[in-house]
């Protein structure tokens, strides 16, 4: 599971922005230890061990909110398109995130990947971009427009050449 305050908090309309900026920002974690003119980062503004604790106290405040902010599995589906995926309530695309890798890949990823599209960027779907080795456009909609922050189409195209040559087993 991978929370992500910048979602909680649009998902709690910032109602906890202020009181809670570690867990409750428009301001997104880092991977990054450094800022660019060299100064630490501090902790709470990373992504880190703590993402269970982050959820926990996120759930106390508003618990849809919470798991919406989440990204579930080995897929890493973000809670919030529960409705995309046809799901009655939060709490079914819940346990289906957590019941098992199979259920998460076929109740979540696939589902997500044949209806995941942008009708405005002409994209197609995901399902169609991954078989169509279109790194930039299947980056683009899994992660959304800010994917070339973290070289994602690059590491979609570097993992799938792992796993043509067998050098990464899935």
């Amino acid at each position: 599971m991978l929370y992500e305050r910048h979602k909680f908090s649009k998902h709690s309309n910032h109602r906890f922005d202020a009181a809670n900026a570690d867990i409750s920002s428009e301001k997104h974690y880092t991977r990054k230890k450094l800022d660019k003119a060299g100064h630490p980062i501090a902790p709470n503004d990373r992504y880190g061990a703590d993402q269970y604790e982050r959820f926990e106290r996120a759930y106390l405040l508003d618990a849809d909110a919470a798991i919406q902010a989440c990204s579930w599995g080995k897929f890493q589906v973000l809670e919030e398109n529960w409705k995309d995926l046809r799901f009655q309530t939060i709490q079914q695309f819940l346990e289906a995130a957590c019941t098992s890798e199979r259920r998460h890949l076929l109740d979540l990823f696939i589902p997500f990947a044949l209806s995941k599209s942008d009708p405005k960027h002409g994209n197609g779907t995901l399902r169609n971009a991954l078989i169509e080795k279109n790194w930039v456009n299947a980056a683009w909609l899994y992660n959304g427009p800010g994917y070339s922050e973290n070289n994602y189409d690059d590491q979609l195209k570097k993992a799938y050449e792992k796993i043509k040559t067998g050098a990464l087993r899935v």
